[in-house]
C-alpha cells in the first residue's frame, strides 16, 4: 500500500510540474499580448492627438489668411511660417499634381499618393485629410495632407482653408498653377511630443518580451528539477522497498525459525519418550508452536496483500459486532472484559468491509494483549459530519509520546512474541481508505487508538 501511495503522489507530482510548465507558457504569452496592446493602444493615442493638432493648426492658418486677402506668396509663406516650432516641423501647399507652391520650414517631397488619398477621405462630414508617418533627420514625422473641398461645399475649418486656397491660386500672381488640380495643405508634425507617454508602455512591452522566456525557462527549469526529484523519490522509494522485503525476510525467517526449533526438539521427544503425558504435552506445544508460524505467515500475507479497497455502503456497527464475538472467547481466556461503546442504531460508511474487520481484529489483538486480568476493552463509534471514528482503547500501560509514531511502522512492536506488523496493516488500509490512524492517551490511564474513516 505505501508503494502505492508514494506512486499516487508521484503521478500528481508529475502532472503538477505539466500543469506549471503550461501554466507558465500560458502567463508568457498573455503578458506578452498584454504588454503590445497596451502599446498598441498608446500609439493609437497619439497618433488621434496628433491628429487633432494638425487640425487646430490648419484652421488657425486658414482663419488667418482669410482675415488677410488679397495674398501674396510672401504673406503666405509668413503665414505657414509662423506654425513652425516644436510640434510642426514643416508646413506647405501643394497642388494635386504634385507642384508646390509654398513651403516653410524642410518639407520633403510631396506624395501624390497621400493627397490622393486626402481627397478620398471624409472625417466628421467636413474635413478630409490623410496621414502617413516616416522618419527624416533621426526624428519620427507624422505629415498631415488636407484636401480643398469641392467648389459650393460647406464645412469646417479644412474646407475653408481649402476655398481660400483655390481662390489664391486662381488669382494673378499663381496663374500658371490654375490648370494643375486642387491645392492640398501639407502639415509636417514631430512625433516626439505626442509619443512622450509611449516610454512607459514600450518599457513594459520590452520587459514582456524579456520575462515571458525567463517565466518559461524558469517553469523548464523548476519541471526538470521537479521531474529529477521524482526520480530520485521513485529511486529511494524502491531502495526502501527493497530494505522492507530483507528486513521482512529476516523476521520471517527468525519468527519461524524458533517455533521451528521447538516442534524439532518436541518431536524428538514424542519420539523417544515412553511417557503418555509426556508425548501429550509435547503435542500440545508443537500445536500451539505450529499457531505460531500460521500467524506470522498470516501476518505477512496481510500486510504483503494488495490494499486497493473494494467500496460499499456497509453498516460498521454490523462488522463491529461480529468482530466483538470472534475476540469474545480470547478476551475471556485472558480474562479481559470488552465494553460495547455504541448505540443499535445503523451506521452507514464506503469501505471494504474485510480489509475493516481485518483492521478492527489487529486493533483488537493488540488491545487485548497489553491488558491485564481483569482489566477492560472499550470499543466506541463516534459520528462526525464527514467521517466516522471508530476507538478501541485499552487499560493497558500506554504508548509513550515519543514512539507514536512509530509503532505503526512495520516490524515495530512493544509486544513479546509480537511481528511489528498489526498496527502497520491497520495503517495501510486506513490510508487506503483516505482516513487515518492514531494512537493518544486514554481517559483513567492506558490507550486510546483512533481509526478514522470518511462517511
Amino acid at each position: 500500500m505505501l508503494a502505492a501511495f508514494i506512486n499516487e503522489r508521484l503521478l500528481h507530482v508529475r502532472k503538477a510540474l505539466i500543469v506549471l510548465v503550461v501554466a507558465a507558457a500560458v502567463l508568457a504569452v498573455g503578458l506578452v499580448a498584454v504588454a503590445v496592446v497596451n502599446l498598441r493602444e498608446a500609439q493609437g493615442l497619439a497618433a488621434r492627438s496628433a491628429e487633432m493638432r494638425a487640425v487646430d493648426q490648419a484652421t488657425s492658418v486658414a482663419r488667418r489668411l482669410a482675415a488677410e486677402r488679397p495674398w501674396t506668396r510672401s504673406s503666405l509663406e509668413g503665414a505657414l511660417g509662423e506654425l513652425l516650432g516644436e510640434e510642426v516641423l514643416y508646413a506647405g501647399v501643394a497642388l494635386g499634381d504634385g507642384t508646390t507652391v509654398v513651403t516653410a520650414g524642410p518639407a520633403p517631397a510631396f506624395d501624390r499618393g497621400l493627397a490622393e488619398e486626402a481627397r478620398a477621405q471624409r472625417r466628421d462630414g467636413q474635413a478630409r485629410f490623410a496621414r502617413r508617418d516616416f522618419s527624416a533627420g533621426g526624428e519620427d514625422v507624422f505629415e498631415f495632407a488636407f484636401a480643398a473641398p469641392s467648389p459650393g461645399r460647406r464645412g469646417g475649418a479644412a474646407a475653408v482653408a481649402g476655398r481660400l486656397w483655390r481662390e489664391l491660386v486662381l488669382g494673378e500672381e499663381f496663374a500658371g498653377f490654375r490648370r494643375s488640380g486642387p491645392p492640398i495643405l501639407r502639415l509636417g508634425l514631430r512625433a516626439a511630443p505626442f509619443q512622450a507617454h509611449l516610454r512607459r508602455p514600450k518599457l513594459v512591452a520590452l520587459f514582456s518580451l524579456i520575462l515571458a522566456p525567463l517565466i518559461v525557462a524558469a517553469a523548464v527549469w523548476a519541471a526538470f528539477v521537479g521531474r529529477r526529484a521524482v526520480r530520485m523519490r521513485e529511486e529511494a522509494s524502491r531502495r526502501q522497498h527493497l530494505a522492507s522485503l530483507g528486513e521482512l525476510a529476516a523476521t520471517v525467517a527468525h519468527e519461524i525459525r524458533n517455533p521451528l526449533g521447538a516442534i524439532k526438539g518436541y518431536a524428538q521427544l514424542v519420539g523417544e519418550s515412553a511417557d503418555p503425558g509426556a508425548a501429550q504435552r509435547a503435542a500440545s506445544t508443537i500445536r500451539e508452536e505450529c499457531e505460531r508460524v500460521e500467524r506470522t505467515v498470516s501476518q505477512v500475507l496481510g500486510y504483503a496483500r494488495d490494499a486497493e479497497p473494494r467500496l460499499e455502503a456497509v453498516d460498521l456497527r454490523a462488522v463491529l459486532d461480529e468482530e466483538l464475538a470472534r475476540h469474545a472467547d480470547e478476551a475471556a481466556r485472558r480474562e479481559v472484559r470488552i465494553v460495547r461503546d455504541y448505540g443499535d442504531e445503523r451506521v452507514e460508511a464506503r469501505v471494504d468491509r474485510d480489509q475493516l474487520a481485518r483492521a478492527l481484529g489487529n486493533l483488537l489483538d493488540n488491545a487485548l494483549g497489553v491488558s491485564s486480568k481483569d482489566g477492560r476493552v472499550v470499543v466506541a463509534l463516534r459520528l462526525a459530519r464527514r467521517h466516522v471514528e471508530i476507538a478501541v482503547g485499552d487499560e493497558g500501560p500506554g504508548v509513550p509520546a515519543a514512539e507514536r509514531e512509530a509503532i505503526f511502522e512495520p516490524f515495530v512492536s512493544r509486544r513479546t512474541g509480537g511481528t511489528g506488523l498489526g498496527l502497520a496493516v491497520v495503517r495501510r488500509i486506513a490510508e487506503a481508505h483516505g482516513g487515518s490512524v492514531a494512537v493518544g492517551d486514554r481517559p483513567g490511564g492506558g490507550a486510546e487508538f483512533v481509526l478514522r474513516l470518511p462517511r
